[in-house]
């Protein structure tokens, strides 16, 4: 028969462990372009380390942030993030190969028919998705929480198997959409976080970026 400090013991929860990965990029659009603010990096480090934050407790273990610049720049930045409290994974932007698109026309005025060729310069790329899965997966065994700042699809697989080793997932973006009508938000994690409340698992919910402004803004004067 159990004493009763074993007892205590069997039920006693277990600790918060806490940790939280930024998809600068995405997160950054989906403030510009959908809520027209820009986020203070040092402020949303302190927000996620703070032992308190909007009401509740987030004392994060540790904060990744994730990003891509021009070569150049990897060092500084880094520098930057990791003196904000971050662990930083900055990657050196690569740009897309130019898109060229063919478009064919007949002249009214004369019915002859011709082609017209334009080209756009390739996007700049720099793809973190596998550092940042890669640190999640290290991180997972004992963790309680993670915090994903992204509304990729692409991690959707990592959701999913962090969710199955009972680490309950937080997606942190907004779901609005832009001027042209899209939205930075994936269709893949809406419905995964749909299901979660509708088999009443509790796993994985969603927190709306706009609900930290006030924490996490950049002011107009602040360098």
């Amino acid at each position: 028969m159990l004493n009763l400090m074993e007892m205590e013991n069997e039920i006693e929860p277990k600790p918060s462990k806490i940790f939280a990965f930024v998809d600068r990029n995405n997160l950054d659009r989906t403030t510009k372009d959908l809520l027209g603010f820009a986020i203070d990096w040092e402020k949303l480090s302190q927000h996620l380390r703070a032992k308190r934050a909007e009401g509740r407790s987030w004392m994060c273990e540790k904060v990744f942030i994730y990003t891509g610049v021009r070569e150049w720049d990897v060092v500084g930045l880094t520098a930057k993030h990791t003196k904000q409290g971050y662990e930083a994974r900055i990657r050196t932007s690569f740009p897309q190969k130019d898109k060229v698109r063919e478009h064919s026309y007949t002249c009214s005025a004369c019915g002859i028919d011709g082609k017209l060729i334009v080209t756009s310069p390739g996007a700049i790329k720099s793809n973190c998705d596998v550092d940042l899965t890669v640190d999640a997966m290290q991180c997972i065994d004992g963790a309680t929480e993670f915090l994903i700042f992204s509304g990729d699809g692409d991690f959707e697989a990592l959701i999913r198997h962090a969710m199955e080793h009972s680490v309950h997932v937080c997606i942190v973006s907004n779901t609005r959409r832009d001027k042209n009508g899209e939205k930075k938000f994936s269709t893949r994690l809406q419905d995964l976080i749909t299901d979660e409340i509708a088999s009443g698992k509790n796993r994985a919910s969603f927190i709306d970026i706009n609900d930290w402004r006030k924490s996490i803004e950049k002011l107009q004067n602040t360098v």
